[in-house]
C-alpha cells in the first residue's frame, strides 16, 4: 500500500513545481496621463462672494467644471468680463476652471491631462505668495468631453461627470414701444422663472445676461433644462435692463408666459421704463 502512494505523491509534487515555475501574469499597468487638447482659454476674476455662482458641489474646491449651458450662463457674468457669454457646445465639450482659495495665483491653466477617465487641470504655482482677501483669480479652458468620466476638483475631491442633459433654448426679442438706442453702460438680464413659487425672480431656472445691447429690439436665447420642467407649473420670462451700478431702467410690466402656457420660440417681450 505504501508503494502505491509514492507515485501519487511524486506526481503531486511535480505538478506543484511546474505551477511554481510557470511565469506569473503581468500586473495591470497603471494608466498613464494623456495630455488633452485645450480648445479655448479665458482668464478672469471675481469677488470672493462670487463662488455662489459656481455649482453647489464645487463652491469649496480649488478647481471644478461647468458641464451645461445653464451653469455656464450663471457663472460667466460673475467673472466681470466685458463680453457676453461665449457659446459652448456642452454635448461635445466642457469647461474646466481653477481658482484662488487661500493664495493668489494669476497663472493660467498650464496643462490638462486625462488619466483613466479622470480629467485634471494643472496650474504652475505663483512666484510670490499672497493671501486672498476678496478678489479671486479664475483660469478657464474649454476641452473635449470625449473619454471623460470624472474631474479632479482638488487633492481629495473627484466628481463624476454627468451625461449631457436635455437642454433647450427659449428664443425671441426684447422690444420697446418704439425703436430706441441703448447706452453702452446697460446690462439686460432675461430670466426664466417659476411663477408658482414665492420668490420666482431670485430662483431662475435659466437666464441670459446681455451686456451693452445696442438698441431695441434685441435678441435673446435663454437655456433651460427640459428635465426640470413640470407640466402643471406656470413658467414665464422676466426682463430687467439696468445700469452697471444696478439701477433699473427698463423691465417687463408683467412676466410673459412661456413653455406650458406660451411659446418657446419667436417670443416677444415688451418692456417699459421703470421711472
Amino acid at each position: 500500500m505504501q508503494n502505491m502512494l509514492i507515485p501519487v505523491v511524486a506526481l503531486t509534487a511535480s505538478l506543484w513545481l511546474s505551477a511554481a515555475a510557470a511565469p506569473m501574469p503581468p500586473a495591470p499597468a497603471e494608466a498613464k496621463p494623456q495630455e488633452v487638447k485645450v480648445l479655448r482659454r479665458w482668464q478672469g476674476g471675481m469677488a470672493g462672494a462670487g463662488v455662489i455662482f459656481l455649482p453647489k458641489d464645487q463652491r469649496d474646491a480649488p478647481a471644478g467644471f461647468i458641464a451645461d449651458p445653464v451653469a455656464w450662463e450663471t457663472f460667466w457674468p460673475a467673472l466681470g468680463k466685458a463680453d457676453n457669454t461665449p457659446p459652448v457646445d456642452f454635448k461635445t465639450s466642457l469647461v474646466l476652471f481653477v481658482r484662488d482659495v487661500t493664495e493668489l495665483n494669476a497663472n493660467p491653466i498650464d496643462k490638462v491631462t486625462l488619466t483613466g477617465g479622470v480629467l485634471e487641470a494643472r496650474v504652475n504655482p505663483p512666484e510670490k505668495k499672497m493671501i486672498v482677501e476678496d478678489a479671486l483669480n479664475v483660469s478657464l479652458v474649454e476641452v473635449p468631453r470625449e473619454g471623460v468620466k470624472a474631474v479632479r476638483c482638488g487633492p481629495a475631491k473627484t466628481l463624476d461627470l454627468p451625461p449631457p442633459g436635455d437642454f433647450r433654448t427659449l428664443a425671441g426679442t426684447v422690444e420697446f414701444a418704439r425703436p430706441e438706442a441703448l447706452g453702452t453702460e446697460l446690462v439686460a438680464e432675461v430670466a426664466l422663472i417659476n411663477l408658482d413659487i414665492s420668490t420666482p425672480r431670485f430662483q431662475p431656472l435659466g437666464r441670459q445676461v446681455i451686456k451693452a445691447p445696442k438698441a431695441f429690439p434685441f435678441a435673446f436665447a435663454v437655456p433651460y433644462d427640459a428635465a426640470a420642467i413640470k407640466p402643471d407649473v406656470r413658467y414665464a420670462i422676466h426682463v430687467v435692463i439696468s445700469s452697471m451700478s444696478g439701477r433699473a431702467s427698463y423691465a417687463t410690466k408683467e412676466p410673459v408666459p412661456v413653455i406650458n402656457k406660451g411659446p418657446v420660440k419667436d417670443i416677444k417681450i415688451n418692456v417699459v421704463p421703470t421711472n
